[in-house]
């Protein structure tokens, strides 16, 4: 019995060892699986940061690039803002020159227009000046003046008048017929007046009213009195060419009749006979001076012994 028990007591003890043992492995193992566990939860926190901060700094780059983008588009957006405005600007001008050009030709051909003519201008008077002027009669479509002359105004200031450019005679056209009769019934024969101290407040104007006279007759005959004197200028300076070139051929002309008879007088048989008779040729030939030392030679054409060698001579003898 004691030995059964003994053994039973061996194979219980066995046994809660074994158990312990296996208790021992259990718990070294979950430590194990609770330290790896551990280990690999610190390493993905720290990939999780490192990610996150990779993500903060897409999302930063994203935010710079789209900031510029914003500040890139609002300056396209206000540099097509001023180019619309220069747009506008231009369009707005161009309609209301528009709108002046219809409200024009609807003034004229409602009401029938009237041409006044100058026959004197106030001195230094500018257009824009008369324009001025007569605008308070009614509305002034188109105004002419015609200048003086270059020569007349290079003769005022070469005698020291004044260099400012003057005006002989004008015509102006009003929009409507009774204005242009009321201006010349009125400064016709009459001193401009205005202010005292205005320069031309005693200048007088003779002004007529040109009845049955429109602007078109008047560019006609601008423009042929144009034509008459582009032809006149034409027809003198043809002529001038050739007379010039007739003056040319006559001289060149000229010329060579008198060298023809130069030669027929130099070459004739007459002039020859007579040269020969006097003994004369046309050639002039230039002798040299013959000279001897012979006994028996000429006296004049002995050299005549030098006083230089005769004491020469002397001296050696």
């Amino acid at each position: 019995m004691k030995g059964q028990v003994s053994s039973d007591d061996d194979y219980s003890s066995d046994e809660e060892t074994n158990q312990v043992l296996i208790a021992t492995k259990k718990t070294t193992g979950k430590d194990a699986f609770d330290q790896t566990e551990e280990s690999g939860d610190e390493n993905s926190d720290e990939e999780h940061q490192a990610l996150d901060s990779e993500d903060e700094e897409v999302e930063e780059e994203k935010e710079d690039t789209k900031e510029a983008a914003d500040e890139q588009d609002d300056q396209e957006h206000t540099s097509n803002e001023e180019i619309d405005e220069d747009l506008d600007l231009e369009r707005l001008k161009k309609e209301r020159l528009e709108r002046l050009k219809k409200m024009r030709t609807v003034n004229k051909g409602k009401h029938k227009t009237g041409v006044v003519y100058l026959s004197k201008i106030p001195p230094y008077m500018k257009p824009a000046k008369m324009r001025q002027l007569l605008s308070r009669f009614g509305d002034v479509d188109r105004l002419f003046l015609k200048r003086e002359d270059d020569q007349k105004h290079k003769t005022r200031v070469r005698g020291g008048g004044n260099k400012k450019v003057m005006f002989e005679e004008g015509w102006i056209e009003f929009v409507r017929k009774k204005d242009a009769k009321l201006c010349a019934e009125t400064m016709n024969g009459n001193i401009i007046g205005g202010k005292k101290g205005n320069f031309y407040h005693d200048d007088v104007m003779n002004v007529k009213y040109l009845s049955g006279f429109k602007w078109a007759d008047l560019t006609e005959q601008i423009a042929r009195e144009n034509d008459i004197r582009q032809t006149k200028l034409q027809l003198e300076v043809s002529q001038a060419n050739k007379m010039n070139a007739e003056f040319i051929r006559n001289v060149e002309r000229s010329k060579m009749l008198d060298n023809i008879r130069a030669s027929k007088k130099r070459n004739s048989p007459a002039t020859k006979g007579e040269a020969a008779q006097d003994g004369k040729s046309d050639h002039v030939f230039k002798q040299r001076r013959v000279t001897t030392n012979r006994a028996a030679g000429p006296e004049k054409h002995k050299q005549a012994s030098s006083e230089r060698l005769n004491t020469v001579i002397e001296n050696l003898f």
